[in-house]
């Protein structure tokens, strides 16, 4: 599905761009309101919209109420996103023609949710449409003839009525009176309760409690004007409609269950795994001297593996915690080419030995920017440590791309000249558990979380993680950084630095 993203941000156009890619859609982006009006009347027009309130020329409103006012368009599911968060706001959006309403900054699960359901309805507007227009095709050949007329409406399954100009109903077919709860005399020659006139789609309700959808038409009945109502009775429609809610809901609150699951079974582990790990290392002190070079190795090799699954288990648990939407994060200004100089001096004692090369092409003084600057180090300890581990020889760099007229930082990029990625196992790795093939897992080792984690994280702070590799050659991960940068820390940053 086509979905149209109207925003003057460009960050924001972006990071809605990345996530609507990733989960499936066909993209379409514009700056301003004119420019999506523009876009709404091309052939393919767009049938759902994320569409900013505030922006140039025509505003998210004034868009949403102009498209309403178009009876010829085609439905259109619109969203509005706003950083405006009180309840009138959200009822004018609503009034003015918008189907949903999601507030920034926003959470991706969230809008994956919201445009999940928007692009349902659209799927049953259009079958609708579909089904509208075939009948509509019907009702002009029936009009030609009064007996083919008749032999088509005797076995329709939605009650058929021809209703004169004085709403006296003058015609029902057998279909009415399972749809309506009574008998065909009941109706004929009585004046109808229902809206009479030209093109009128509405709900009505049936006997029972069910709810009918109601078309009216122009035709003629006996030579004289008259209007021909179908009723179909779309009760089942609307309860699998329910359903599904009730199954999202359902399905949310598993996953909440199997988080905290999660959560609390990490707990338990890490306790007496914390406690196995400091004996070891009480045992390792070895003051008495009683322990053999034997034992040592023994008990270095229960600390590293009891590390190595306290590192299992913390990764679980952030992976839990970031699915339930429980992370905390400390958001703050920082510095981000000090931070990278501390990740990199960090990895500088694990390349002794090593015929692997660790460079760095990041500008110095880079404006700061706003994140949580401990889970950006978690990050790019990953995409670093992923690098060497995966580049038995040759190089791997750290640059910072930044804006040339402001020098604020645009993308980090961590690209090796390793083993590479197997082109149908770029978008697998990012999954739970995964790798680019079994026999990395056992060759290399690791979990298959670290980028799951990673690109949560950087989501989570409204940032991206996108990869290019080429199997043999090497591969590049890329952060692509949000908006949120301060202003810059010295005159170098602000002229803007050197590009990767």
């Amino acid at each position: 599905m086509k979905v149209l993203i109207a925003d003057d941000d460009d960050a924001i156009r972006l990071l809605l761009k990345t996530c609507l890619r990733t989960w499936g859609y066909e993209v379409v982006e514009v700056a301003n309101g004119r420019e999506a009006w523009q876009a709404l009347q091309a052939d393919d027009t767009p049938r759902l919209i994320i569409l900013d309130w505030g922006m140039p020329e025509i505003d998210g409103i004034e868009l949403c109420q102009k498209l309403r006012q178009q009876p010829d368009m085609p439905y259109i599911y619109v969203v509005i996103l706003t950083g405006m968060g009180h309840e009138a706001d959200v009822v004018h959006a609503l009034n003015s023609g918008a189907d949903d309403y999601v507030r920034k900054p926003f959470n991706p699960d969230e809008l994956k949710s919201r445009v999940a359901v928007g692009a349902r309805i659209v799927q049953y507007e259009e079958m609708l449409a579909d089904k509208g227009e075939q009948l509509r095709l019907k009702i002009n050949e029936l009009a030609a003839s009064k007996a083919s007329f008749r032999n088509i409406v005797q076995k329709s399954v939605d009650a058929i009525m021809v209703i004169d100009e004085a709403r006296v109903v003058r015609f029902v077919n057998p279909a009415a009176e399972s749809v309506f709860g009574c008998k065909a005399s009941e109706i004929l020659g009585k004046p109808t309760v229902f809206p009479v006139g030209p093109d009128i789609s509405t709900e009505i309700g049936l006997a029972g409690g069910g709810t009918g959808e109601m078309r009216v038409v122009e035709t003629r009945w006996e030579g004289q004007p008259a209007y021909l109502a179908v009723v179909r009775d779309v009760t089942a429609r609307k309860r699998m409609a329910e359903e599904l809610r009730r199954a999202k809901e359902d399905a949310e609150a598993a996953t909440e269950a199997k988080s905290q699951f999660l959560a609390n079974t990490s707990h338990e582990l890490r306790t007496p795994l914390n406690s196995i790990i400091g004996f070891a290392n009480v045992l390792l002190k070895n003051k008495r001297g009683n322990l053999q070079e034997k034992d040592v190795d023994f008990l270095q090799r229960i600390r590293n593996s009891g590390k190595h699954l306290l590192g299992l288990i913390n990764q679980i648990l952030d992976l839990s915690r970031i699915e339930a939407g429980h992370l905390d994060l400390q958001i703050r200004p920082f510095a981000l080419d000090e931070l990278i100089a501390e990740v990199m001096n960090e990895f500088e004692g694990q390349l002794s030995g090593k015929t692997v090369e660790l460079v760095q092409d990041v500008p110095a003084g880079l404006p700061t920017i706003l994140a949580d600057p401990e889970r950006m180090k978690e990050v790019l300890v990953n995409l670093i440590g992923n690098a060497l581990k995966f580049t038995p020889k040759g190089r791997v760099c750290v640059s910072v791309q930044t804006d040339a007229a402001s020098g604020r930082p645009l993308r980090v990029a961590v690209a090796d000249t390793g083993i590479g990625i197997p082109r149908d196992r770029l978008e697998k790795i990012f999954e739970a558990f995964q790798q680019a093939d079994t026999s990395t897992s056992r060759q290399y080792g690791g979990s298959g979380l670290g980028l799951t984690i990673a690109r949560s994280l950087l989501g989570c702070m409204d940032c991206g993680l996108q990869v290019e590799s080429e199997e043999g050659r090497g591969s590049t991960f890329t952060i692509v950084l949000g908006a949120r940068t301060c202003p810059g820390r010295s005159e170098a940053g602000q002229r803007g630095g050197a590009t990767s």
